[in-house]
């Protein structure tokens, strides 16, 4: 693989250049042709803007004065560790991630580039180095980590709150529902056993409710379990309208409660759901 060294091709039409050239030419990428020797043969359009030299400033000089900006003497000790030279004595491609190239005024830059070996008469005549400039990518990369790390102590600190929060309201709750349980066992007029059952099955609606959103690990997974008990529909759908008769009432809004059949016998389903969306119903009808 001959590329053309000089500036000379670029004054000619491009019909009259090499078609390889010319495919060189308009990648984005740096392309920098080596020979056996390590000594820079070509450098496309990309590889000059990234690198910040010229073609004519490149051609002719060792590569790690060119992409090192280090002279032999001090670039000695690490080039059997070089990739590139590991390509150029073994004829194995090399691919590495992150690399810091030097540019113009010993500017850093940081790429990833490939280094494929170039054969002739299965002998080793060269290397071509393509690179990329990829501190944008890393940039983002960085942001990008710092915001999944900020997500994750948040959600770390959301399940220690809700954790810290769950004894706090579920004690204040139980001791409602003993309350109510109290007042069902006691010797009450039937509209104040009535009063203490609605107080019961709200209360008990507001207990799975927490429940719900006090497991976090529900909260995080999106998941909501649907039970399966054996429950009374109309039982559920009268205790739901007497709960909010007092709010109709005072509203001057007329609420009744009419089952066409109560003989349904019991389903199987969960009871907790239902009673949630009865309510929610009555709520925004009201």
């Amino acid at each position: 693989m001959t590329l053309s060294t000089g500036h000379k091709s670029r004054g000619r039409g491009q019909g009259e250049r090499p078609q390889t050239e010319v495919i060189l030419e308009s990648l984005s990428e740096g392309i920098c042709q080596l020979s056996a020797a390590g000594e820079i043969t070509y450098l496309n359009r990309a590889a000059e803007s990234m690198l910040g030299k010229s073609r004519d400033e490149v051609v002719g000089k060792p590569y790690w004065e060119v992409l090192y900006s280090k002279p032999l003497e001090e670039f000695s000790a690490e080039q059997p560790f070089c990739p590139i030279n590991f390509t150029l004595t073994s004829g194995e491609i090399s691919h590495v991630k992150s690399e810091l190239f030097t540019g113009n005024g010993k500017r850093e830059i940081q790429v990833e580039y490939i280094c494929v070996p170039l054969f002739e008469a299965n002998e080793i005549r060269g290397a071509v180095v393509s690179f990329q400039d990829i501190a944008e990518r890393i940039e983002v990369e960085s942001a990008f980590s710092a915001a999944r790390d900020a997500a994750l102590a948040a959600a770390e600190s959301r399940g220690a709150f809700l954790a810290n929060m769950s004894h706090e309201i579920r004690t204040p709750l139980n001791g409602i529902l003993g309350t109510a349980n109290l007042l069902l066992d006691s010797d009450l007029p039937e509209d104040q056993r009535k009063f203490a059952r609605n107080l019961m099955s709200s209360a008990e609606m507001l207990r799975s409710i927490l429940n719900e959103i006090l497991d976090f690990s529900k909260v995080d997974a999106g998941a909501y379990v649907l039970e399966k008990h054996a429950f009374d529909i109309y039982e559920l759908a009268e205790i739901a309208a007497e709960i909010f008769l007092p709010v109709s009432d005072q509203k001057g809004i007329g609420l009744r409660f009419d089952f066409g059949d109560q003989d349904a016998g019991p389903l199987i389903g969960d009871q907790n759901k239902i009673r949630q969306v009865l309510n929610n119903l009555l709520s925004n009808a009201i």
